[in-house]
């Protein structure tokens, strides 16, 4: 596995083509899922991965080699991620500008949506974490990464990383707590 990874990067620094088609084939999807996630808007998660593979264009001949080249480019992505949000200045995510982002994009009522995210309520819940939260989650629970797969995407020790974990599953069965005494 390794070799074949050695042998695309070789590919990607010579500038084949056919050698970034392929890395945009086999990660592109899950950039964009991994930034749809931590942005909650489809067309800015579109365009963070655009970005992403902008830079790695520009940047694959400094390449180290110390981590996985998805590593390398989801670590990019979530910086590229980080600044997005910046710039909008944190604007929060209310269910009704959700609401009707859902409605316009499936056509349904407002009911049928409603009857959607109650099933993704969690989803909702974890996108209103603060972001340093949202992203250990996303990454522990949604992709299954392991404690030191993610300290690299993050680029943060594995005793903060736990740390953060911790909080945010408190932060999480609060909310737990609250929607079982309503």
């Amino acid at each position: 596995m390794k070799y074949i990874e050695d042998r695309l990067i070789d590919n990607l620094i010579l500038g084949d083509e056919n050698a970034w088609s392929e890395l945009i084939d086999t990660t592109g999807q899950r950039l964009v899922h991994t930034a749809y996630l931590l942005l909650h808007d489809q067309h800015l998660a579109e365009d963070v991965v655009q970005e992403t593979f902008c830079q790695a264009f520009q940047k694959i001949v400094s390449f180290r080699r110390e981590a996985s080249l998805t590593t390398w480019l989801t670590r990019i992505a979530v910086n590229n991620c980080r600044n997005k949000l910046r710039s909008l200045v944190n604007k929060p995510v209310l269910l009704t500008e959700h609401l009707q982002e859902v409605t316009a994009a499936t056509g349904n009522t407002e009911d049928e949506a409603l009857s959607g995210l109650s099933n993704s309520w969690l989803r909702l819940e974890v996108s209103k974490l603060p972001q340093i939260y949202k992203e250990v989650i996303v990454f522990y629970y949604f992709y299954e990464l392991s404690i030191k797969e993610i300290s690299e995407i993050l680029s943060i020790s594995e005793g903060t990383l736990k740390s953060r974990l911790a909080r945010a599953r408190a932060s999480l069965k609060k909310i737990l707590l609250i929607k079982e005494e309503s």
